[in-house]
Order: structure tokens, then C-alpha cells, then sequence
């Protein structure tokens, strides 16, 4: 026996789209009147990585059915997750520049590449790192080079055996910029 969905459900699955056709739109019109709890639709979308899409659709709906105090903070979300998106794009290009002067050819896939595919406004898609495809052949002067940069492998303390079991374990390696 299925229990039947609630409105923040409902109201989630309405707002997890890129676009809205006018029935979506008014379908989630209808769900956002019934909403009586904001604060937990919103930690849900936080946590499913679609707020962006949420406060997006929210500002967009006819005025009166989003309390003042949310439409605000969604402003205050949109222009965050541009600033974000400004920055981690601008870091993403950094980083293909000096790869190709390197002469290492790199992919970006996820994070801002797929968002620039896949969104209208690909600042909603939220991410938190850049992912890099690098050829195995690759890899020791990519690390090199980001190293220089100020990237530091977060399994930096292993010894080189070691580290080289980790890379062909997990086909990736995580670094983080030191301050």
C-alpha cells in the first residue's frame, strides 16, 4: 500500500524541470496555494540539489501565492548560485587554459559543462567542484601542474605506491586549492 504524495512532494516534482509548459506552471501554482510549511520544502530541495530550480520556478508564479520572506530569500538564493557559477566557471577556464599550454588535453564533464548543456540558466544546477578528464599518459604532469598551482591531492600523505593503487582503484583522484 502507497501512501499518497504530500504537497511539498508534489510541489518538488513540479519544480525539478529546466522549463515549465503553462499546465506544469499552473499545476504548481495549485500546489504552491496548499503549501503550509516553506521552510521544509526548502531544506528538501536543498538537499536534493534542486533548490536552484525551486526558487527559480517560485519567483516566476503569480504574485501573492509565495510569502514575501521566501521570494526574498530566493532572490537572495538565484543571486548566490550566479555569484558561484561566475566564480567556479571562471576557475574551470583558468584551468583548461593552462592544461593547454601544458600541452594536456583535458574534458570537462558535470558540474558547469553539463550545467551550460543541460540549463537555460545553467547557474541553477549547483556544484561544488570541477570534474577533469585527463589521459592516463596525462596524469603526472597534470599533477604537476596543479601542484604548482597550489592544488594538493587529498591522499598527498600516501606513499607513491600506494597512491598509484588508489588511482587505478578509483580511476580519480580528489585535489583541493591550499590557501
Amino acid at each position: 500500500m502507497t501512501r499518497p504524495d504530500t504537497t511539498s512532494e508534489k510541489l518538488l516534482r513540479a519544480t525539478a524541470r529546466t522549463t515549465l509548459t503553462r499546465d506544469q506552471a499552473a499545476h504548481l501554482a495549485d500546489e504552491a496555494a496548499r503549501v503550509t510549511d516553506w521552510t521544509e520544502i526548502i531544506q528538501t530541495a536543498l538537499g536534493h540539489g534542486t533548490a536552484g530550480l525551486l526558487c527559480r520556478h517560485l519567483l516566476n508564479l503569480p504574485p501573492g501565492l509565495v510569502p514575501a520572506d521566501i521570494g526574498a530569500a530566493a532572490t537572495s538564493y538565484i543571486n548566490h548560485l550566479h555569484a558561484s557559477h561566475t566564480t567556479g566557471v571562471a576557475q574551470l577556464l583558468d584551468l583548461l587554459d593552462r592544461f593547454t599550454r601544458a600541452g594536456i588535453t583535458a574534458v570537462p564533464f558535470k558540474g558547469p559543462a553539463l550545467a551550460q548543456r543541460a540549463y537555460p540558466e545553467p547557474a541553477l544546477r549547483q556544484f561544488s567542484d570541477l570534474d577533469i578528464l585527463i589521459s592516463a599518459r596525462d596524469i603526472a604532469p597534470t599533477m604537476r601542474l596543479l601542484q604548482d598551482l597550489g592544488y594538493r591531492s587529498q591522499h598527498a600523505g600516501l606513499p607513491a605506491r600506494h597512491h598509484a593503487a588508489y588511482l587505478r582503484y578509483n580511476g580519480q583522484d580528489v585535489l583541493h586549492a591550499v590557501a
